[in-house]
């Protein structure tokens, strides 16, 4: 399932929690896509750097670094972009044809001589031959990226595996042939909240599964462009919650869903939680945070608090106000603590 797909099927997730808690109405119009985010560039840096360290393969199928130098008019633009649609309308025919036609819709060639269109043609095509293959692998792939992008990446990828430590824990670079360790990553999971029967969904980034040491692993990538003070990030943004639902997800996926065959008993394995935290800023870092049991059970008991009212407005389809505005004539409680 790509990133897309997951992101259309409904399902109550860690991040729609942090919208419930700005308000029932802001989670309804999450959920219904009334609202979404906008592109940011961190976020989008993170992203590819999660595939590239949790799925090399396809990081290399939809990203590629290409230098070029821009057209300086939109003449010469034209000429790029004519010159890669004949190409594509016409593989058989020569480049020189190619290039030529495209010098001919692209500058008025009225009065001038072939010879003279061709020598043209072949002088902007030497110049602008780096920005045509750019064109011409932007319809291959998803991305290409910018010279300082692709470094940050690359940086980043190897930062991660020259620690001490990451790259054993997350199995990344594992004998194919020792099945004692299993590793999967961007794991999809879909799952109903326990005796509450709420639709709920996870996308995981990396679990490894010890069975000779018996240990279930759970870890989450993240970027960080304030790894210094990453315990602020962490309690911040609720990365304690968000690693005490992927467990929950991930306890019904190995005992009611598609990895129920992976361990016979659940309870035989030790489960350790990690977050791989790589900084963004100019100097490339990574660090290995082992999660304490107690940020796991403060994130269930947040959990446990939150899901009840979720199901609340939706079984009631109330949104616009709290569960507590609709039993109590509007008012609510400001808590002291």
């Amino acid at each position: 399932m790509t990133e897309k797909q997951y992101y259309r099927e409904k399902g109550v997730s860690a991040s729609s929690l942090k919208w419930f808690e700005s308000s029932p109405k802001y989670f309804k119009k999450r959920m219904d896509e009334e609202i979404v985010d906008e592109k940011k560039s961190w976020l989008e840096l993170g992203k590819k750097v999660h595939m590239s360290i949790l799925e090399p393969d396809e990081f290399e199928k939809n990203y590629i670094y290409l230098e070029y130098t821009q057209p300086s008019s939109p003449n010469q633009k034209k000429f790029c972009e004519e010159y890669v649609s004949l190409r594509k309308k016409h593989p058989k025919a020569t480049k020189k044809s190619h290039k030529i036609k495209a010098y001919s819709k692209s500058y008025n060639v009225k009065s001038k001589k072939e010879d003279y269109i061709e020598k043209e043609a072949n002088k902007l095509y030497n110049r602008l031959k780096d920005y045509i293959n750019y064109l011409e692998k932007s319809n291959e792939y998803k991305d290409v990226l910018s010279k300082s992008e692709w470094d940050k990446v690359i940086e980043l990828k190897e930062e991660t595996f020259e620690h001490p430590s990451a790259k054993d824990i997350m199995a990344l670079d594992r004998d194919p042939l020792n099945t004692n360790i299993e590793g999967i990553s961007e794991l999809v999971i879909f799952w109903r909240y326990p005796e509450i029967d709420l639709q709920c969904k996870s996308m995981l980034d990396r679990i490894v599964i010890d069975h000779k040491q018996k240990i279930i692993r759970l870890i989450d990538v993240k970027t960080s462009s304030n790894i210094g003070n990453f315990n602020e990030s962490f309690e911040n943004y609720k990365y304690y919650r968000q690693l005490s639902f992927y467990w929950m997800a991930l306890h019904y996926a190995l005992t009611k869903g598609e990895l129920k065959d992976k361990v016979s008993n659940i309870d035989e394995y030790k489960k350790e939680t990690y977050i791989l935290a790589l900084s963004t800023k100019e100097v490339p870092e990574a660090r290995l945070y082992e999660i304490d049991e107690n940020y796991l059970n403060l994130g269930l008991s947040e959990i446990e608090e939150i899901i009840p009212k979720i199901k609340w407005h939706f079984d009631n389809n109330k949104w616009n106000h709290t569960k507590e505005s609709y039993e109590n004539n509007g008012i609510e409680k400001l808590k002291y603590t």
